[in-house]
């Protein structure tokens, strides 16, 4: 199934930049295998131009780069690796640590913390 991307400007030292993440695990509030994060750690150093990041209770693929210079197929091969690293991530590390694949409905039912 496909990813939500969540794209955004921002601004640090005088510079424009793009942040594209995309949520790919609901964490439980208590309880987190302690290997998962070496996990992660793990898979950053083999990820190219992205990362895996916690975000309150949330695993996200991350990416950010400074948007001066972006052309259209740069940006476009940044949101087709996000998107790939989140699709075969997602499902990797949930059946690999028996956490819930995030949802966006969960996210609704529940709080607004997930949504940027």
């Amino acid at each position: 199934s496909g990813a939500l991307l969540v794209l955004s400007l921002f601004v640090a030292r005088d510079q424009e930049y793009l942040r594209l993440s995309s949520p790919i695990l609901s964490l439980p509030a208590q309880g987190v295998d302690p290997a998962l994060y070496q996990r992660l750690l793990e898979l950053n150093a083999e990820m190219v131009c992205a990362a895996l990041a916690t975000v309150s209770l949330e695993v996200h693929v991350v990416a950010v780069r400074p948007v001066g210079d972006a052309g259209p197929q740069e940006l476009e091969d940044l949101l087709v690796r996000v998107a790939g690293y989140a699709n075969l991530f997602k499902t990797q590390l949930s059946e690999e640590f028996g956490i819930p694949v995030w949802e966006l409905a969960a996210v609704a039912e529940g709080n607004d913390e997930g949504i940027e």
